[in-house]
């Protein structure tokens, strides 16, 4: 038998249970609007927006990863939620990301580091996460 192959890019998804109570709510708030519409109040409320905006950003949340890393290159990718924007950091950029024990965090060129927020992620995928940047840095450096 033959190992499986490497993994060319590591998904953190959004959690489940993120991903529902986001429908959820936005489903309550679109609710509460529509009874309120009905019940003849000729009001337009920032609820009219919110909920249909929740209700999308729950529903994508299912499918689109918060974040992608790919061990190979360093390249370290954000996901907007709304909208094909895609944030670069990592290797392209000269930093490199670290675990520290309790968050994972860039490491930018000046020494500087700025925390890697995965508020609301799966934890399998995070842990997965980890377990990689955790190997890459007890790998020998290669000098580039």
């Amino acid at each position: 038998m033959y190992p499986p192959p490497a993994e060319t890019e590591i998904k953190v998804r959004y959690s489940t249970g993120y991903s529902i109570t986001v429908v959820v709510l936005g489903s309550l708030i679109l609710a509460t609007v529509i009874i309120a519409l009905l019940a003849g109040t000729s009001l337009v409320n920032v609820n009219l927006f919110l909920g249909p905006l929740f209700l999308l950003i729950g529903i994508l949340s299912f499918s689109k990863p918060i974040c992608s890393y790919e061990p190979a290159t360093g390249t370290f990718r954000m996901h907007a939620l709304l909208g094909p924007v895609v944030r670069t950091y990592g290797a392209p950029k000269g930093e490199r990301l670290w675990f520290d024990g309790n968050k994972i965090v860039r490491v930018l060129p000046s020494g500087k580091q700025k925390r890697v927020w995965l508020t609301g992620s799966n934890a399998g995928d995070k842990a997965r996460l980890i377990q990689v940047v955790t190997a890459q840095q007890q790998a020998p450096q290669q000098p580039r």
